[in-house]
């Protein structure tokens, strides 16, 4: 492993049920690593509940072992469990609160937000990176070098590509890098260091904490509908027909790419790929449900303020074992709408206290506050907060439409019928992905949840 601090010394890979997967994904890494003479160390976080696929991830790992200088550790949802029994006891925590941190709950839809808390805790102290197990380690960069660096705000493109094709030459460029040294060299240093003399006063001091690349290939968006709301993507359709959107989308095949460094603060997506400098405190995710890496996001804005993160003009290939082509119905709007409220809740808490550790135990105290109110109050409160939100966008979508001549009607069409989906917002239809038992009371289960997570903010310093 490792041993410079400033060096990323440990590479996490998040994995679940695709030991194949896993085994293409694992080579890739190693191969990567190899020609750059890199040996971090690897650690495979495997949520199976499934035991011959778990089984089959620690042979897996067992096999690559002999073939990788440096240490390859993989850990199932057994071993987090002893992780979360060992710390209880020596943190003086609830247990009930760490299996939650780290395993999350087994009738939510996903669990993969507790996958990254346990590489969090696993990895304090280190700048890592964590790379999904679907990734391709082919890179792209933008052409133009001569797109000035922006600050404190997105500023994305947008590609579609037919099936099998790569990103057109005449706007990317192969290119061969050190997929570590790139986050590591922005880890934990200064905005200014980036911007030079662009920087403000108010940035240039500011610490980068994280760090995030793209992907081209089988598109990672599960939303289509989504970018519609993005003008430069209308500009791009306005002139393609029903039949041709229909193919696009079908498809998947869209890049989402920055031109050039970014450096922000805000809410984003985690990506394929995130950099995280894990030498301080970093924020815990909400281990349940689709959208993780919004509530991440909300956090580490919310309670970090003198922390930025940086969107590298670097694509890394992206390719699905298999493809899903997803009704309409299957939107970001429907599927993440547990934490869009969780994150709501997380922006309200916006303070002026600059310290970390303050913020945290105070957003943790408003959820505290929040599910110790009757079931029928907790409802009513989660239904304002679906009120609020919809009504956001709904202005939002009615702006585009006013401002918008030239959008084809089937997209107008599509944009309607959000509006229409999100006008009468019933709080448990709006939670509708919480869990993958449809019958369950989701209110119920979202105010268990709720309390545990804000018990796990009033008590995450004590594992770092």
């Amino acid at each position: 492993m490792e041993k410079d601090s400033e060096k990323i010394t440990t590479v996490c890979i998040p994995t679940c049920n695709r030991p194949e997967q896993l085994r293409v994904a694992l080579s890739g890494l190693i191969n990567h690593l190899e020609k750059y003479s890199r040996s971090p160390r690897i650690l495979i976080v495997d949520d199976s509940e499934n035991l011959e696929s778990a089984k089959t991830t620690k042979e897996i790992c067992d096999f690559c072992r002999a073939n990788y200088e440096g240490k390859i550790e993989c850990i199932d949802r057994n071993d987090r469990a002893e992780i979360a029994k060992t710390l209880a006891k020596e943190k003086g925590i609830s247990e009930e609160v760490l299996n939650f941190a780290l395993l999350g709950d087994k009738l939510s839809t996903t669990t993969i937000g507790s996958v990254r808390n346990t590489c969090f805790l696993k990895t304090r102290g280190e700048k890592i990176l964590m790379i999904d197990d679907d990734v391709v380690y082919d890179f792209f960069s933008p052409i133009k070098e001569d797109t000035p660096v922006v600050s404190i705000q997105h500023v994305f493109e947008f590609y579609f590509l037919k099936e099998n094709e790569m990103p057109p030459v005449s706007l990317f460029k192969t290119i061969n890098i050190d997929l570590l040294s790139e986050h590591e060299n922005r880890l934990g240093g200064k905005a200014g260091q980036i911007l030079g003399a662009e920087a403000f006063d108010y940035i240039k001091d500011l610490e980068i904490i994280d760090t995030f690349m793209g992907a081209y290939g089988d598109s990672p968006m599960e939303s289509h509908l989504l970018l519609l709301l993005q003008p430069n993507v209308q500009d791009k359709l306005k002139d393609v027909s029903f039949e041709g959107y229909q193919k696009i989308k079908n498809e998947r095949r869209i890049i989402q790419t920055p031109l050039s460094n970014i450096i922000y603060q805000g809410v984003m997506c985690v990506g394929m790929i995130m950099g995280v400098d894990n030498r301080g405190i970093v924020p815990p995710v909400f281990p349940n449900g689709r959208g993780e890496d919004m509530t991440f996001g909300a956090m580490r804005y919310t309670a970090f303020p003198l922390k930025v993160s940086v969107y590298l003009p670097i694509m890394i290939g992206h390719e699905r074992p298999t493809k899903e082509i997803r009704p309409p119905a299957y939107d970001s709007y429907y599927v993440t709408n547990m934490h869009k409220v969780i994150v709501s809740l997380i922006v309200e808490s916006i303070t002026e206290d600059i310290n970390p550790l303050n913020n945290l135990q105070a957003i943790g105290d408003k959820f505290a506050s929040l599910v110790k109110e009757p079931p029928s109050i907790f409802a009513l409160r989660m239904e304002a907060q679906c009120v609020e939100i919809t009504k956001e966008i709904i202005n939002y979508i009615n702006y585009l439409l006013k401002n918008s001549s030239d959008i084809p009607d089937f997209l107008v069409n599509y944009m309607q019928s959000i509006i229409n989906t999100l006008s009468s917002p019933d709080p448990k239809l709006f939670m509708s992905d919480i869990t993958k038992n449809h019958r369950e009371d989701k209110m119920v289960i979202l105010q268990k949840w709720m309390s545990l997570y804000g018990q796990l903010l009033q008590e995450w310093h004590k594992l770092f």
